[in-house]
């Protein structure tokens, strides 16, 4: 069952285009998204901060999914017109 988030709002500012693929983790600590061709960003949304930035290592990135624990981050899409998924080791926000 999930459970409303409750705290105080998250003002981001991303980038004006190239934001195709974004997800939240179960438990509401990070948030990731994909910016510009293939830079993945995970973010403590506690902080506000980005944890991790990193290429995605595929050409062009469709979604994003964090595991329930939001250890790792599956990353989903294609290269040169291939279908193909990928996943990464994100740190844990504490």
């Amino acid at each position: 069952m999930c459970q409303p988030l409750v705290g105080h709002p998250l003002h981001l500012e991303l980038p004006s285009s190239g934001v195709m693929a974004v997800s939240l983790s179960q438990d509401g600590k990070l948030l990731a998204w994909k910016e510009g061709e293939k830079r993945i960003v995970v973010l403590d949304v506690a902080r506000g901060t980005p944890i991790l930035e990193r290429e995605a290592g595929i050409a062009l990135v469709h979604q994003l999914a964090f595991d329930p624990s939001a250890s790792r981050l599956a990353i989903g899409g294609s290269d040169a017109g291939e279908p193909s998924s990928r996943s990464s080791t994100s740190q844990r926000a504490r």
